[in-house]
């Protein structure tokens, strides 16, 4: 909610002539960053209408080499232009009839019908770069002065179309697929913001959004743009814990008060997640939620940015549990724990699948790094994309990396964890987990027979150690 208020108040300063600023919405795959600008543009359509107010949208899309040069940029300009039709019927479809077949056909085309004098420029563009590569030197470098001035007409085309209608604001979703000459033409119009009737808004996921590539581009542009005061960054994280509360109320009113708890426990609101888990829930289920088949799509879109390794360190990380140990996903993999500790660390940073966290209390002398997913249902999605043998297998190496030493003495939580995992390792591991089930066992019904000397010592407090609650002291029994 906050975060629509915040769009609310820019699309407020840019109708009352206050000037544009521009909002990037951060936020990883499916957390509801494009629901959230849909809202918005759904909202100002109802609400202000063409002539009060307009919103623009466009998407970047993913591409290969330049196949899609200016991409968004020709879709915001084209929407533009759509609306001048009304008030000079004729325009929009004389624009189109220049380019032979339209945008589908060519974005430059497209851009130099509509921007005066841009086709020589290409034109000029294309020949340099033919030059260039022919005489063996950098054609990047030679084409950087005719792409900066393309962007720079491009942007004066862009608003002149603004001028010409309604305050605007413009939203582009995926920014982190945007193209270089779209990032240039979007450079240009931040830099000109202040004064003009525009807002932007920017949808951007963050799921890799420092790992080499298109991605570290587009990030390293947003943070230089939010260090000069160009725009501001928003992070949406999981809903509220009422929102997830009035979201179950409205899909399925009888349901019972502890299914939001239980959403909010299994999703830390993560509203991809709630909402799948909400489709397949049903009143016979009560307050448990099973994980719907259709998260694994979902995790595998998240996964897919990883390499081949660190997927296996959090397989092997899911299956000691939700709450993972980095030297012991380094001893079942086989590796440096150095090497385990960085890849886990950059994991964490860059993909936001999993944090770090406190280890638990009979682990806090392993000289380990203790993670956690992001959440529940994250975890359980990771950990059955394994096969049964798989987990099987990593199950009973996991009990052998917390087996250092004698059992005796150990922690009771950490002799716990061992046998836990010992009864999920398979026939291999029947032998050793009979004997450590059986130890604890006789270990407690022990405790239960002779509760030991502190509780037979005289006095106050050794009456108190094993007395049931009300029960006379011992004397006092005599």
């Amino acid at each position: 909610m906050e975060h629509l208020d915040e769009l609310r108040s820019m699309l407020a300063d840019v109708a009352a002539g206050r000037g544009g600023r521009a909002i990037v919405v951060d936020g990883v795959s499916g957390m509801g960053k494009s629901a959230l600008l849909r809202a918005f543009e759904t909202e100002v359509s109802a609400t202000g209408g063409r002539d009060t107010c307009r919103v623009v949208s466009a998407r970047c899309q993913p591409s290969i080499g330049s196949a899609l040069r200016y991409g968004a940029i020709v879709e915001v300009l084209l929407q533009l232009a759509e609306d001048q039709e009304v008030k000079q019927p004729g325009v929009f479809r004389r624009l189109l009839s220049l380019t032979g077949q339209g945008a589908v056909r060519s974005a430059p085309e497209v851009l130099s019908a509509m921007v005066p004098g841009l086709g020589a420029l290409f034109t000029l563009g294309k020949e340099v770069a033919q030059a260039s590569l022919a005489s063996g030197s950098m054609p990047f470098d030679s084409l950087l002065p005719f792409q900066q001035g393309a962007a720079a007409q491009i942007a004066d085309a862009l608003l002149d179309l603004v001028r010409q209608g309604p305050p605007t604001v413009l939203l582009i979703d995926d920014i982190q697929y945007g193209d270089p000459s779209s990032l240039l033409v979007l450079d240009r119009l931040l830099r000109r913001l202040p004064g003009l009737p525009l807002g932007v808004v920017l949808g951007h996921t963050t799921d890799g959004a420092y790992a080499d590539g298109p991605g570290a581009m587009v990030e390293e542009l947003l943070h230089g743009w939010a260090k000069d005061r160009l725009l501001r960054r928003r992070t949406l994280n999981g809903l509220p814990p009422e929102a997830v509360a009035e979201l179950v109320r409205s899909r399925h009113p009888d349901a019972p008060p502890a299914l939001s708890e239980q959403l909010i426990r299994l999703t830390a609101g993560h509203a991809v997640f709630v909402t799948l888990c909400l489709e397949e829930w049903r009143p016979e289920s009560g307050p448990r939620i099973r994980l719907p088949r259709s998260l694994s799509r979902v995790v595998e879109d998240r996964l897919r940015l990883l390499t081949e390794p660190d997927r296996a360190l959090l397989m092997i990380g899911a299956t000691q549990g939700e709450t993972f140990l980095s030297r012991t996903v380094a001893e079942v993999k086989g590796a440096p724990h150095d090497e385990v500790m960085e890849r886990l660390r950059l994991i964490a940073a860059q993909n936001r699948l999993i944090r770090q966290t406190e280890p638990p209390s009979w682990a806090r002398w392993d000289a380990s790094d203790c993670y956690r997913f992001e959440h529940g249902a994250l975890w359980g999605v990771v950990y059955d994309q394994q096969t049964p043998q798989q987990k099987r297998s990593r199950h009973a190496r996991i009990a052998t990396a917390l087996t250092s030493g004698p059992l005796d003495g150990m922690p009771l939580e950490r002799r716990l964890e061992i046998a836990r995992h010992l009864r999920a390792g398979g026939p291999e591991c029947l032998p050793a987990s009979a004997e450590t089930h059986y130890a604890l066992a006789r270990e407690a019904a022990m405790a239960v027979l002779d509760p030991g000397p502190s509780a037979r010592a005289p006095g106050p407090a050794g009456d108190l150690i094993g007395r049931p609650p009300g029960a006379p002291r011992r004397q006092d029994a005599r």
